[in-house]
């Protein structure tokens, strides 16, 4: 499958010296990504260990560590920009994601070519919904949408005023089944309008990206390597 990456010099410089057979795991204790995320970082880290967990499950690739093993986090890249297979704009670029001084740094787009059977593709605008913590409705109609919204809404008042663990675990499934809709990445999903904080000026989404995750990365995967930001 071929796969467009973002990295920086270190990942670079990384790949650059592994073996032709060694893989290698994204590096947690040096990702920006999954290091940071500000007063929700809690909320994001989970919905990345959740998309390793399903990774995981599909390639049955896991890491070896002192507590066993475990899921590896993502290694992550672009399968479609604007519902294309094609090289990403450098508005893709995300290797200043969870710098908390968003310092650029010089980037390289590496073009891989990664085996089907170890890629797990998702919608990334429906992934979003991950990342704040919250349900993924977006593949209902406008309709049913706001109307599981507002259901899940009510719950989750209820769930504040009564601490019932049943409830608690009501919502709970609700939202990672409804996490399951990311990996619909047919085109299907009606694209959205955002309200944003300029009253009367929602942001209307006009593109279908599709991202990728794989649990390593292989010096044979790459194919070019190129700067795209000094």
């Amino acid at each position: 499958m071929r796969l467009y990456s973002f990295q920086d010099q270190q990942a670079v410089d990384a790949i650059n010296a592994l073996g032709d057979d060694t893989m290698m795991f994204s590096d947690y204790s040096k990702s920006h990504l999954y290091n940071n995320g500000g007063v929700n970082q809690e909320i994001i880290f989970e919905a990345y260990r959740w998309m390793a967990e399903k990774l995981a499950q599909k390639t049955d690739i896991y890491m070896d560590t002192e507590h066993g093993k475990i899921p590896p986090l993502p290694w992550w890249a672009w399968y479609k920009v604007d519902g294309k297979c094609e090289e990403p704009f450098d508005e893709y670029e995300m290797t200043t994601w969870g710098r908390e001084d968003l310092k650029r740094v010089k980037t390289y787009l590496l073009t891989l070519d990664v085996p089907d059977e170890i890629v797990l593709l998702s919608d990334i605008n429906a992934f979003y919904n991950c990342l704040q913590g919250q349900p993924c409705f977006d593949y209902l109609s406008e309709e049913d949408e706001e109307k599981a919204r507002d259901d899940f809404d009510g719950k989750v008042r209820q769930l504040m005023q009564t601490h019932d663990k049943q409830l608690g675990e009501e919502l709970e499934k609700i939202v990672y089944d409804s996490w399951e809709n990311v990996f619909i990445v047919d085109g299907t999903r009606r694209l959205k309008t955002i309200e944003t904080d300029v009253p009367f000026m929602p942001m209307i989404e006009e593109k279908y990206d599709v991202q990728a995750a794989f649990p390593i990365m292989m010096k044979r995967f790459v194919k070019d390597i190129k700067v795209v930001y000094e």
